[in-house]
Parts: structure tokens; C-alpha cells; sequence
């Protein structure tokens, strides 16, 4: 055997198939959810008559509650 020459042998094989399978798991996984997103798609000149609402997340109070009132 040459000991001048390295080779990643067996592991380094079974680790770049591994990295494979978790790939092709993950992007499964995204179409999977992304299939899923519903949106409504609005054409580029249309414009709205009223203005969407404003967007809350959860705060210091908790999500989808009211803030107190000073």
C-alpha cells in the first residue's frame, strides 16, 4: 500500500450519502409545505381601494390580544 496516497475510503462515502438523503429529505419536506401556502395574487397595476389593515404580531401582551388602554 502507498502510504503517500489518502483516500476518504468507506466513511467518507457513507457520510456523502447520508448528506445526500437528509438533502433530498429537506427539500421533500419544503415542497411539501410550500404546496401548501395559500396567497392571493394580485396583478401589478391593481391597486386597493382601502388600505390592509396593519400587521400585529404577538407583543408584550401575548398574540391577538389588545394592548391595555392608558
Amino acid at each position: 500500500m502507498d502510504e503517500s496516497k489518502i483516500t476518504p475510503g468507506l466513511t467518507g462515502f457513507l457520510l456523502f450519502v447520508l448528506l445526500g438523503v437528509a438533502l433530498w429529505l429537506l427539500i421533500r419536506s419544503m415542497n411539501r409545505h410550500l404546496r401548501r401556502v395559500t396567497f392571493e395574487e394580485k396583478s401589478p397595476g391593481a391597486t386597493s381601494a382601502e388600505p390592509a389593515p396593519p400587521a400585529r404580531g404577538p407583543g408584550p401582551q401575548g398574540p391577538g390580544r389588545p394592548a391595555p388602554r392608558a
